[in-house]
């Protein structure tokens, strides 16, 4: 029996059932192979930049018994999507999610997207976020961030660091007390000068937004 990561899982729980899916950066390929063996997707197909996971993908593919095309390529770029109405990209970096999608027209397209740092680089990008969660795995906290192509509709600065999509999610107190202690662990160690100067402004203001939250924590 093919047992998933509580990160996946929390993936796989946000595809709609019959959705046609596109899984970007598949690695292993168990995110894809579970929406199969479940019969939750439609239709399934995977890529990556490299060419040893989707030989992992391959390999997980045949001893799960379950089929489905493998692309070697970066990001969606060369994927056919003509038929794709959800896109999952998970395991990277915001800023470099939030370049794969800028390179394809994704309109009507769902995207499921579980960015691993920089969550805020991700929401400051052309994607519309409609819900967002976090889930704990491997003592780490991850948003999921599921969203559709165009405006971000965010003003305040604060909100593309602290999302207010999370704010009632169980684990957003504990995400804000993990997240000011990364801050006073980062101001302990930061330098002096003029860039260590700017680096720490920026680090006491996120501190500041955090402190609202954990205030109003101890509050109630």
């Amino acid at each position: 029996m093919m047992r998933l990561s509580a990160r996946h899982e929390a993936i796989v729980s946000q595809v709609t059932p019959g959705a046609k899916v596109l899984d970007v950066g598949t690695d292993h390929g168990f995110v894809a192979i579970a929406l199969v063996k479940r019969g939750i997707a439609s239709y399934v197909c995977a890529s990556d930049v490299n060419e040893g996971p989707l030989w992992r993908a391959q390999e997980n593919m045949e001893l799960y018994g379950v089929d489905f095309p493998l692309y070697l390529a970066d990001g969606i770029i060369d994927v056919p999507i003509d038929n794709i109405d959800t896109i999952i990209i998970a395991g990277m970096g915001g800023e470099l999610i939030a370049e794969i999608l800028s390179k394809r027209d994704l309109a009507d397209r769902k995207l499921i997207l579980c960015p691993h740092t920089k969550a805020h680089e991700l929401r400051k990008s052309r994607i519309h976020i409609e819900k967002e969660v976090l889930v704990e795995d491997g003592g780490r906290l991850y948003p999921i961030i599921c969203a559709t192509q165009g405006d971000n509709g965010i003003e305040n600065e604060a909100d593309f660091y602290i999302s207010p999509h999370l704010r009632e999610d169980p684990l957003f107190p504990e995400w804000v007390q993990r997240e000011l202690k990364k801050i006073d662990q980062i101001i302990r160690f930061v330098s002096r000068g003029t860039q260590a100067d700017a680096a720490m402004k920026k680090q006491l203001w996120y501190k500041g937004e955090l402190e609202k939250y954990a205030n109003l924590r101890r509050d109630s």
